[in-house]
């Protein structure tokens, strides 16, 4: 009996043969698998790594067994596990949004702090929606419950993986656990006017008004040296620039002056008028000098006297006597609208006045006053 060969080349392994035409169709699909795959696989690659943060409020004994359940369940979820450890917590941080971070799948709280019961608190990335479930504990953080509190937060994980939805709306739960809700935003301040820089300073505005009363001494002549009484001031200023021009008048009751001769004597009573211009310059808040020069006239009056009845007397008679004066003066405020000041001066006699009487037809000198008779005032001002 013979044998027959088959035709063509076959290959075998463990007993199977494959024909070329299977191991090219084989190929083919290996080949169109593995690129539909590749995509995927580097995509996958490109993209952040998602996150889960945890927080354990309890004992660090508890928080670090909690914590291994919960690395452990949710590893197969290729997600990243952030635990922290909390010594307290603050349910208006559960229920206040943060700003959502793209990576994030979750955020959860375990609160281990009563013995009898634990509490889970989830949030989703958007911070929408907020999960609380309460886990009774009977026999306190034992393994079972330890499982029980991971599998709830691997299956809320999941739920959000795939899209779905867990717990309840935010304000909802706000509501429900008591949490009052945050103040509104505070409002911006309303933008502030900027306040313009000041430019030079105007010079005060309005004139100036000054009333004052002074006493005043004079050196008068050799025969009687001094002459003095009271007087009172009125000034008058345009502004109140500190440095201004100035005008003031002043009217003075000098006390009578008694000159006894040899026969005859003679009683001089005077009312001095004077109009003097100059300025005022205020060197401080509380300081004035003030300078001037002007003229007016003393008005005298002239009572001739004697005891001797041999002697004939002319009548009284009013005289007026040209003067020219110049002063300086500081004065000093004590309060907002008065002070006191002091000041110098000097008077010029025009026509050189000389007193006398007639003996055997010769005119005898009784007074001869000095040309310049220096003098010196304190006064009180008050301004208007």
């Amino acid at each position: 009996m013979r044998s027959a060969r088959a035709s063509g080349s076959t290959s075998s392994t463990d007993g199977v043969l494959y024909s070329p035409a299977v191991k090219a169709v084989s190929g083919l699909l290996i080949g169109v698998l593995v690129f539909a795959l590749l995509p995927s696989s580097l995509s996958r690659a490109g993209e952040p790594k998602r996150l889960v943060e945890v927080a354990v409020v309890g004992r660090a004994l508890d928080a670090s067994a909690l914590e291994a359940v919960v690395r452990e369940l949710l590893e197969r979820f290729d997600v990243e596990s952030r635990v922290s450890r909390l010594e307290d917590l603050d349910l208006r941080e559960v229920v206040t949004p943060r700003p959502e971070v793209a990576e994030l799948v979750a955020r959860a709280w375990f609160d281990l702090r009563d013995a009898h019961r634990a509490t889970m608190y989830l949030v989703d990335r958007k911070w929408e929606r907020v999960l609380v479930r309460n886990v009774p504990l009977p026999h306190g953080l034992d393994e079972v419950a330890r499982e029980e509190l991971g599998h709830i937060l691997e299956a809320s994980v999941e739920t959000l993986l795939a899209g779905g939805q867990v717990g309840l709306p935010r304000e909802e739960v706000r509501t429900s656990l008591g949490v009052p809700a945050a103040p509104p935003p505070a409002r911006p301040p309303p933008p502030r006017a900027e306040t313009p820089r000041p430019g030079p300073e105007a010079p005060p505005g309005g004139p100036a008004i000054t009333l004052g009363a002074f006493w005043e001494l004079q050196g008068f002549s050799s025969g009687a040296l001094v002459t003095h009484g009271p007087g009172a001031s009125l000034g008058f200023a345009p502004s109140r620039a500190p440095l201004r021009p100035t005008a003031w008048f002043t009217a003075q009751y000098r006390l009578p002056v008694i000159v006894e001769g040899e026969r005859i004597g003679v009683r001089l009573d005077a009312l001095a008028l004077r109009l003097l211009v100059g300025f005022d310059l205020a060197s401080s808040d509380r300081v004035t000098l003030s300078a001037g020069a002007g003229g007016g006239a003393d008005l005298v009056h002239i009572a001739p006297r004697s005891d001797d009845a041999a002697v004939s007397l002319d009548a009284s008679r009013w005289t007026a006597v040209p003067f020219g004066r110049v002063s300086v003066a500081g004065r000093v405020r004590i309060m907002p609208n008065a002070s006191v000041g002091l000041g110098v001066g000097a008077d010029i006699d025009w026509i050189d006045t000389v007193y006398t009487v007639e003996r055997s037809a010769k005119a005898v000198a009784v007074l001869d006053p000095w040309g310049i008779r220096p003098s010196m005032l304190l006064a009180f001002v008050g301004e208007l």
